[in-house]
């Protein structure tokens, strides 16, 4: 039995648009959870009523390297950098839920909004987390 196979030019081509497109779809992933992460921490601050005052304005995260999951610190920052902390370890469990699907892999999506405290340790910037589109992904053929 024989068959035609592409050139290995192409196969490279086509595995690195692949990958593009997984690396473009694993950042979109992490801006959701960024935007899921801002409405969490004011569920937690407010009980659930999204019509209350809440006073976060930054929240603290510690990103490995190397794919490893982030974690929240259960430290978050007012818009005056007065510092509090979430002390419910029970808000804290379902918090880490979504901080997990940030990593150092899809640092592309969560990195911008965030300032660097030091290495490994990030704030999150809530206000910005909570703009970001949730919509879907760019068009395939729009990726590099």
């Amino acid at each position: 039995m024989t068959y035609d196979l592409p050139e290995p030019g192409e196969l490279t081509i086509a595995i690195d648009h692949a990958q593009a497109q997984l690396a473009t779809a694993d950042a979109h992933r992490a801006r959701i959870a960024c935007t899921v992460i801002a409405a969490a921490v004011r569920d937690i601050l407010t009980d659930f009523d999204h019509d209350a005052e809440f006073d976060a304005a930054g929240l603290a995260l510690r990103v490995g390297e190397y794919g490893c999951a982030a974690v929240p610190l259960g430290t978050y920052w007012t818009a005056t950098d007065e510092v509090h902390h979430i002390e419910d370890p029970d808000a804290l469990d379902g918090l880490s839920e979504w901080v997990s699907h940030l990593n150092w892999d899809n640092r592309a999506g969560w990195q911008p909004l965030c300032i660097a405290i030091s290495r490994g340790y990030y704030r999150l910037d809530l206000a910005r987390a909570a703009q970001l589109p949730t919509g879907p992904l760019p068009a395939p053929e729009t990726l590099p």
